[in-house]
């Protein structure tokens, strides 16, 4: 059974990870690619399927690109729920994403895609961050032409 503190650090870790998840929405929709690592740790991998494999430093560059070109984004986090391993150490969460995706080109239509982050977290000296992230997309609709 745990005790009262080990719920409190539980309960931290979870407010932190939902906290983190929001900075990456704005950091990301805003073109703050600096700031990414609020939500990552420096060594993350991340695996956006047949969007984008790699690191973090890779994952700026690609969204620094994609924003040049003129693509901007909403994401929207919802439904989040936070595995402890060890509230001090480790966590893993799944949550909903639904992104719209604008493009900067006038040939392409915007789109809403809806998936699923599976993160793996770990407590770092900054906070909660992001050690690696997949993510599986279920829908895709256009939602202009």
């Amino acid at each position: 059974m745990a005790t009262e503190c080990e719920n409190c650090r539980e309960a931290m870790a979870r407010i932190d990870i939902a906290e983190a998840l929001a900075k990456f929405c704005h950091n990301y929709d805003s073109g703050n690619f600096d700031r990414l690592h609020q939500t990552f740790a420096a060594q993350a991998r991340i695996d956006l399927g047949t969007s984008f494999k790699g690191t973090l430093e890779q994952f700026e560059r690609w969204a620094r690109t994609k924003r040049e070109s003129g693509n901007r984004y909403s994401h929207h986090i919802t439904n989040l729920v936070v595995e402890s391993g060890d509230p001090d150490e480790t966590a893993k969460s799944t949550s909903a994403v639904a992104a719209l995706a604008v493009s900067g080109s006038p040939d392409e239509c915007a789109r809403l895609v809806h998936g699923i982050y599976f993160d793996k977290w770990q407590r770092q000296v900054e906070g909660w961050r992001i050690i690696e992230r997949e993510f599986t997309p279920e829908i895709s609709v256009i939602v202009s032409d």
